[in-house]
């Protein structure tokens, strides 16, 4: 499992962004550790980097302006 920190800096988002991915779907709710950080599975990381390679050829599609 990887916290939320890791996954942004494999993916090159931040940590807002993976909260964001998380609220709107496109990233399942991540499980919780016993302090309370946010631990997302390794298949997560494949997923952000799809939506970010989809964002960048269509950059409305999250609502997004080429971020």
């Amino acid at each position: 499992m990887l916290r939320s920190g890791e996954l942004a800096e494999l993916t090159g988002v931040t940590t807002d962004l993976l909260r964001h991915y998380e609220r709107i779907g496109i990233l399942p709710p991540a499980a919780r550790a016993s302090n309370g950080y946010r631990l997302y599975t390794p298949q997560a990381v494949m997923r952000v980097r799809a939506v970010r390679e989809d964002e960048a050829s269509f950059p409305a599609l999250l609502g997004r302006r080429g971020h």
